[in-house]
């Protein structure tokens, strides 16, 4: 990262397909993307992508994830080295891996996470 510059870096975390019961986008192949916006403060992530080992949601969406880390390496940086991260919601394409960022904030809307946390369908907490 240079000093004194700020860049923001899309992140390939991989696709899914999505589900049979969308009426629109049916079959047809969905992106993860996430953004890493390297500050001279630190390293900052928006969203995450697809985590990986929830049956249902492999069978709805047939993922297709690249880690986080991996993804992280690619533009020369490791999960270890964020220093905060948001999700723009808390659909699992978006939020997956915030598991992988143990120890580290994450920041939500406020309306998001208490919707999460009303609806059980709305999303996997």
């Amino acid at each position: 990262m240079s000093h004194g510059a700020t860049r923001i870096l899309p992140l390939d975390l991989g696709s899914f397909t999505f589900a049979d019961d969308d009426p629109h986008l049916e079959g047809q192949t969905g992106v993860t993307v996430a953004y890493l916006v390297e500050h001279p403060d630190g390293l900052f992530l928006f969203d995450n992508g697809f985590g990986s080992g929830n049956a249902e949601l492999d069978a709805l969406y047939h993922p297709r994830p690249r880690t986080l880390e991996d993804a992280l390496a690619d533009v020369g940086h490791r999960v270890a080295d964020v220093a905060a991260a948001a999700n723009c919601h808390l659909h699992v394409d978006h939020s997956g891996q915030n598991v992988a960022l143990a120890g580290i904030p994450i920041y939500v809307q406020r309306a998001e996470w208490e919707l999460a946390h009303r609806n059980p369908d709305h999303t996997i907490l």
